[in-house]
């Protein structure tokens, strides 16, 4: 069942890219303010995106990804997203997997301007 489990996990529409950088992240809480926090990308598709969060938030949660800074080929842009899941990662720390709205925004590479 392991590799079964495996193959299904890296069936995706969109190829994801480790690509490791700072983003912040506002979710939704129902009757309160959006949780704002920092964190750090795992990795980066057009379709969503793995992100390294000092807490837990809630699978199904609607949240922004809000990238700053032009990284490689991604825009400065905010995605809006759902939260898909979220496991433990590294030294308490929590993965938490956004699938976005609309695919995510790309830099034109030299030429296609």
């Amino acid at each position: 069942m392991g590799e079964e489990a495996y193959e299904e996990q890296d069936r995706r529409e969109h190829p994801r890219y480790d690509m490791v950088f700072p983003v912040e992240m506002e979710v939704a809480i129902p009757g309160s303010k959006p949780l704002r926090l920092k964190g750090t990308t795992i990795n980066v598709s057009l379709g969503g995106v793995l992100v390294d969060l000092p807490q837990t938030v809630h699978t199904g949660a609607r949240c922004r990804v809000h990238f700053q800074h032009a990284v490689g080929r991604i825009s400065p842009s905010k995605q809006l997203g759902q939260i898909r899941h979220v496991r433990p990662w590294k030294q308490g720390r929590h993965a938490v997997a956004v699938e976005f709205r609309e695919p995510l925004e790309m830099v034109k590479a030299a030429g296609q301007l």
